[in-house]
């Protein structure tokens, strides 16, 4: 059962993610992400789908998220396309979890939004971006990942 606070935020997160999801500079067509968690169950954007229209549309997916970290921790197979975890899966027959599912799952924090930012991505490319984002973030505790393709391998 979910609880008022629980539809609040998630409410919250719709018109989050619908308005990032306007803004070109931030998040391209159906790039980019965002997912909230309650109960033992992860609502994420689903594949395919545009944040943009989160407010106007049913975008989410549930994800039962125990047994789908508990696929990752095991090397289950099904953990990288996570459509066998969708909690009442009848609901939702067009819907398919996002590619970045297992991302969002292994992070600990309720709620996580990411998006494409085009200045970030065209920084990252460069040669020097290491070096750069390590002078602009030298106070903040941060990690440098070199590219791995989307879903399982990059969780």
């Amino acid at each position: 059962m979910t609880s008022l606070n629980f539809e609040h935020e998630f409410n919250h997160l719709r018109e989050f993610s619908a308005r990032i999801g306007k803004n070109p500079c931030l998040v391209q067509g159906a790039g980019g992400n965002s997912s909230i968690k309650d109960n033992g169950t992860m609502w994420i954007k689903a594949s395919g789908t545009w944040l943009a229209n989160a407010s106007e549309q049913t975008l989410f997916v549930p994800v039962a998220l125990n047994p789908l970290l508990d696929a990752l921790e095991t090397a289950d197979p099904r953990a990288e396309k996570a459509t066998d975890f969708i909690v009442d899966a009848h609901e939702h027959q067009t819907l398919r979890p996002s590619i970045e599912t297992t991302l969002h799952a292994v992070m600990p924090q309720q709620v996580v939004v990411h998006v494409h930012c085009v200045d970030t991505i065209a920084l990252a490319i460069q040669t020097t971006a290491q070096k750069q984002l390590g002078e602009c973030l030298k106070d903040f505790n941060w990690l440098w990942v070199p590219y791995f393709r989307p879903g399982l391998p990059l969780s």
